[in-house]
């Protein structure tokens, strides 16, 4: 027995997309570099925390929910249960005959809802044939020296598939034959009863004004016990052909699974004689190419019988790239405007066969397992010519490309022709030894610190090719085989996560385009679902790769496993399946939420003319509302009551009580401030001594930028129970005030007309009210005089009182009023003589004692 060189896993209808065939490959995206255009790093490990928190949360709770003493369920009474025999009398036969004609009416409806039992007799056809090419498969693998793992693990996909379809299609049939089943016994009961009653009854002379209606109620009781006699029988033979073939279907998948183990525990013996002895050369003789042929001439003609009894079938998957390139190519100059389609425009082909082939095949029923090698040509094909244009490659990338591409389908035709195992030993130790001599040399020519990360990779990979050819070369075949698929088929997969991950985020954002609500924020949209396009990859590299390594036997094992993983916490177990159903929602609704308040913010509440704060707290409020909702549909998903919260409830109310006041102080307070709106988004307020803009309102706190640039973090509280004036609550029209001194004997009324004239002539100015100027005081120094004017916005005030000020200035000067400073006597009682005759002689004293 021996290993092939590429293999391919096959899909389960239960995961199509998950759980898809090798050559429809979804693995980890391998641009790590998506964390730097998308969502910071910071915001999904902050939501990856929190959603492991509230896992953690979830499973305390459960624990403890367990504690709490539930009142066991009331059984509901059985529609079937015999009820108490009331008084045989004529009333009582009447109402008893009304109440069995209407449950006739609802019986009549039951029935027409079981699904005819002939609908899935068709089903079970198309399944018995395809069974029986699976058992041929199975049997020729079972009786093949040279056993394909590919081929093997691919049946078994095959066979997991039938499995699942015809586990779907025996639950209604279990639930009809229950149904028909307790339906048969009440009837029975019921038509009985009936009997009784008329055995009675029948000596009473009003009993013959009622007997024609109880005899067609017995006719129509018994025609209905015959139309559920017919119809159980018809089901029970469905049934039996059902249980048949999951029978058949477990026997089959017994004997593949024992087959793989098979390969596992032979995989490190030596089971060839060594490259330097006699033995393996007395194999090699000309008889080896006639097997060669034979098995090729063989292949061939399965392949197209398989072909052409699958034309419908492969006709129709090349119908769907074909149509998808002309679309491409007739539109390429529009889509060749956004620059991250350059894949899709440059290589229209070799995308459309790729997202077929990802998309496309995994929902079709693809019975011939012998059509696989030729998906899986399209897909290495397809796949090495986008790779070249992820970047701008340098020529040894695009010649190791085409010389991977080239080795690639080499592997699959020589599995194809079933190369006897010293040829496939000659083959996989020339072909480890060119590829070590290619790295090496590779090794040598790059240079620098940024070629160092490529470097380690290729010298892990030369080490890994001295290991396969000293095993071949030694006789460990199987070995040999198993990392020499393993090394290359792994590349090969991270070369195809990279370009799923591309193609999903073109499709995506090609969608999305389509929608006119929706088209601006696109690129945001994208962005924010990167994470999910990689935890995606991950899941599907992870289970391919899984299987490839025969890690597990499928990829559906290997995903099940994946999503068990966890670890006991508090009598529930923490699995890797809850943390990424919690990651997902919380995650889903934080982005929901977003997307709504761009519309919003964006689309919908512009055209009503809303005020921008009345929007930013109906986003905020929608916000709020969305992230509930997540968080409640979150507990239903993970099975958690809300009654179960009760004592995890009390916990906190103690905990809110002690420490946690001021935190809900504040909520509380946020919630009144977005119901009241007293300050919204946009507002010039004034707290204390800090004036500022409000920039954020959340319900904790809110964020007030002053006109220097900083900002001011402020709890709610503060703002609902202190005072705070608003600038701009109602209106942002302000009066702005300028005070103005001149000196004593100027003329009042010239200053009153300048001061008028002035604000009057400003363009800020309103005229509505108009501008004012008063004569307030008489000063200790000057006349005192405010000019008084409306502006339309707030926030100008001070250029405003700036531009008045040096306009007043300016007039006041060319009238000739002067603007006086403050003047003070001076008395001196004693001076020294010299300095009084200096004082005297400029004025400045008049009498100095």
């Amino acid at each position: 027995m021996r290993f092939n060189y590429l293999g391919t896993v096959s899909s389960s209808r239960c995961s199509r997309f998950v759980q898809v065939h090798l050559f429809t490959i979804a693995p980890l995206c391998g641009q790590m570099r998506s964390c730097k255009d998308g969502v910071p790093v910071r915001t999904y490990l902050f939501v990856t925390l929190l959603a492991v928190l509230f896992s953690v949360t979830i499973a305390s709770a459960a624990g403890v929910a367990e504690l709490v003493p539930t009142e066991p369920k009331k059984q509901a009474p059985s529609i079937m249960k015999k009820p108490e025999q009331p008084k045989i009398t004529i009333p009582n036969l009447v109402n008893y005959t009304t109440r069995l004609s209407e449950k006739l009416i609802d019986l009549q409806s039951q029935l027409s809802k079981i699904v005819p039992p002939d609908k899935d007799l068709d089903k079970l056809a198309r399944m018995e044939k395809s069974l029986e090419s699976l058992n041929w498969e199975t049997r020729m693998q079972q009786a093949d020296t040279n056993l394909s793992y590919k081929r093997l693990s691919s049946t078994l996909q095959l066979l997991i598939q039938q499995q699942n379809d015809l586990n779907t299609m025996a639950e209604p049939l279990h639930e009809a034959v229950r149904l028909l089943d307790e339906q048969k016994e009440y009837w029975t009961r019921e038509q009985a009863t009936l009997q009784s009653w008329v055995e009675a009854l029948k000596d009473n002379k009003t009993f013959s004004l009622f007997q024609d209606n109880v005899t067609k109620l017995q006719e129509s009781i018994t025609s209905a016990l015959k139309d559920i006699d017919e119809r159980m029988a018809a089901t029970l033979t469905t049934l039996h052909k059902t249980s048949d073939l999951q029978v058949k279907l477990y026997n089959l998948k017994v004997t593949a699974d024992d087959l793989l183990s098979e390969l596992r525990k032979g995989g490190l013996e030596q089971t060839s004689p060594s490259m330097v002895s006699s033995q393996f050369y007395s194999r090699l003789h000309v008889a080896l190419l006639r097997t060669t042929w034979q098995n090729m001439m063989t292949e061939l003609a399965v392949s197209y019988r398989v072909t052409v009894d699958n034309g419908k079938t492969l006709l129709l998957i090349l119908t769907f790239p074909v149509l998808l390139s002309i679309i491409i190519i007739v539109n390429r100059d529009k889509l060749k405007k956004h620059k991250n389609w350059a894949m899709m425009t440059d290589c229209p082909v070799a995308f459309s066969f790729f997202t077929v082939l990802i998309f496309v095949v995994p929902f079709m029923e693809m019975a011939a397992t012998r059509m696989q090698p030729l998906m899986s040509i399209g897909l290495i094909l397809s796949v090495m010519m986008l790779a070249g244009k992820l970047e701008k490659q340098s020529i040894w990338v695009v010649r190791f490309i085409v010389f991977y591409t080239f080795f690639l389908v080499l592997n699959i035709l020589v599995e194809l022709v079933k190369v006897p195992l010293p040829v496939a030993r000659i083959y996989v130790v020339v072909g480890s030894s060119c590829w070590l001599a290619y790295f090496i040399w590779r090794i040598s020519r790059l240079r620098g610190k940024e070629h160092r990360y490529v470097r380690w990779a290729l010298l892990a990979t030369c080490l890994s090719l001295i290991v396969i050819a000293i095993a071949a070369f030694s006789g460990y075949d199987e070995f040999a085989q198993y990392l020499f698929k393993g090394i290359f088929l792994t590349i090969f997969l991270f070369i195809c996560s990279i370009i799923l991950f591309h193609v999903i985020r073109i499709l995506l954002e090609l969608l999305l385009t389509m929608l006119p609500v929706i088209r601006r924020h696109a690129d945001v949209i994208i962005t924010a679902l990167q994470p999910f396009i990689f935890i995606l990859c991950a899941i599907l590299f992870y289970s391919t790769v899984a299987s490839v390594w025969l890690l597990f036997s499928t990829t559906q094992d290997a995903i099940t496993a994946l999503a068990d993983f966890g670890f006991p916490l508090g009598g529930y177990t923490l699995t890797m399946q809850t943390v990424l159903v919690a990651v997902s929602v919380i995650y889903g609704a934080i982005l929901i939420s977003r997307a709504i308040q761009a519309i919003l913010l964006d689309e919908i509440m512009p055209r009503k003319n809303i005020d921008k704060g009345v929007q930013l707290s109906i986003a905020r409020l929608v916000h709020y509302a969305i992230l509930l909702i997540g968080f409640l549909v979150l507990l239903q998903i993970m099975g958690v009551s809300l009654t179960k919260l009760t004592i995890l409830g009390g916990a906190l109310g103690v905990g809110i009580g002690f420490g946690l006041q001021a935190i809900v102080n504040n909520f509380a307070s946020g919630l009144i401030l977005l119901f009241e709106r007293p300050i919204k988004v946009g507002d010039t307020i004034e707290l204390e001594t800090d004036m500022g803009v409000v920039k954020k309102l959340g319900l904790r706190s809110t964020i007030i930028q002053t006109f220097d640039n900083a900002e001011i973090v402020v709890p709610n509280s503060e703002l609902v129970t202190t005072q705070v004036t608003n600038w701009t609550l109602a209106e942002r029209k302000a009066r702005v005030k300028i005070p103005i001194g001149v000196a004593y004997g100027s003329d009042i009324s010239q200053v009153l007309e300048i001061l008028l004239t002035v604000g009057k002539e400003h363009p800020m100015t309103l005229t509505t009210p108009p501008p004012t100027a008063l004569f307030l005081s008489f000063g200790a120094s000057s006349l005192d005089f405010e000019l008084r004017v409306w502006i339309i916005d707030f926030n100008d005030r001070r250029q405003v009182q700036s531009e008045l000020n040096q306009e007043i200035n300016s007039e006041l000067a060319d009238a000739g009023i002067e603007i006086p400073f403050p003047q003070t006597d001076l008395h001196l009682r004693t001076v020294d003589s010299e300095a009084a005759e200096t004082l005297h002689a400029q004025g400045a004293v008049a009498d100095v004692r």
